[in-house]
């Protein structure tokens, strides 16, 4: 039997930012491809998020929460800096001391990274293994920056099964890079110096084309792209370049906004709730270089999505609110004693 993803899950928090607010109040919107953005409520954050998600998955999945070996956590914005976020989820979710957890984080690319290691994992010893991606990150609300950003999570079991959905190729490449989004150790805001080149596009492209090479497949074989997607727009640029039909993209981003580390594998659910078996998917993840995979969909990701609610009645289900909720739902208004 093959290794591979056996379930999945999603969560979108309810609130959602119309962006035209955004433009009202500051009279600019930085992210005019994205509609609306969902964000958390005063009781939710990232492992809350990463809960909601991994316990859908878990409910789709064959293997039960108990013969999890281990549980890959990715974000960049979790409550914790000294703590391991990770260990909260694993104890909400499986109720066992006895699993392996590793959190992961430093850009968006880290929930591609955690998916990958989780496949890792399970390949080499044989156990199921949990990958979640949970992130909502944030910047200054006078920033540009800060525009488009969003909130998500999505889940993934990884284990032996039939009909899994495969990982057939993986290419990673690393780069340095100066001026893009960072935060610095102490700080709550991500900050962009925007003093750079557009390194995402060269990297993202040097990881698919020597994916395509080493696998000897073509974009013609490849039924869904899912790529990096800070603004909305990005994507477009990348497939264009590729030569690829933008019909074949598939992104959360226009919808919920730039999710961080979650957002490219809420895309890969969106192709898995989408794809028949068989088809191929090509994800890649962006952040100081690139990790590009290609995914063969396999039946039980068909079993899968029809257990429980979609991600799309998830993402129907948002409550409309106003730009002075935001504010204060997100913690930019604290009263000072």
């Amino acid at each position: 039997m093959a290794t591979g993803i056996v379930a999945h899950g999603a969560y979108v928090p309810k609130n959602r930012l119309p962006l035209e607010e955004v433009r009202r109040f500051w009279g600019g919107l930085s992210t005019p491809a994205i509609k609306e953005k969902a964000f958390p409520s005063y009781d939710e954050d990232p492992v809350t998020m990463g809960v909601e998600a991994g316990r859908q998955a878990l409910e789709r999945s064959p293997f039960g929460a108990e013969e999890l070996g281990a549980i890959f956590f990715a974000t960049t914005s979790g409550p914790y800096e000294e703590k391991p976020n990770v260990s909260t989820v694993a104890s909400a979710l499986t109720g066992s001391s006895r699993i392996r957890v590793v959190e992961m984080g430093g850009s968006p690319r880290a929930g591609l990274q955690a998916l990958l290691s989780a496949w890792e994992f399970s390949a080499s010893w044989g156990k199921p293994a949990m990958a979640i991606a949970s992130d909502a990150p944030i910047a200054h609300p006078a920033s540009s920056l800060e525009h488009g950003l969003g909130a998500g999570a999505a889940a993934f079991v990884i284990g032996e099964g039939e009909g899994a959905t495969t990982l057939e190729a993986v290419e990673s490449i690393s780069v340095e890079t100066f001026g893009e989004r960072f935060r610095r150790r102490g700080q709550s805001y991500l900050q962009d110096l925007e003093l750079r080149q557009d390194e995402l596009t060269g990297s993202v492209l040097k990881a698919i084309e020597g994916l395509m090479e080493g696998a000897r497949i073509s974009l013609s074989q490849v039924e869904a792209l899912v790529l990096p997607d800070p603004d909305g727009g990005t994507p477009a640029r990348i497939a264009k370049a590729l030569g690829a039909s933008p019909e074949k993209l598939l992104s959360l981003t226009p919808r919920i906004g730039d999710t961080g580390a979650a957002s490219v594998p809420l895309g890969l659910i969106v192709a898995l709730e989408k794809l028949e078996a068989g088809k191929r998917i090509l994800v890649c993840s962006y952040g100081a270089g690139a990790d590009a995979t290609s995914w063969i969909v396999g039946e039980a990701s068909i079993v899968s999505r029809q257990r429980g609610r979609s991600l799309e009645d998830i993402l129907e289900r948002g409550r409309i609110r106003s730009y002075g909720d935001y504010l204060k739902l997100r913690g930019f208004l604290v009263q000072k004693g």
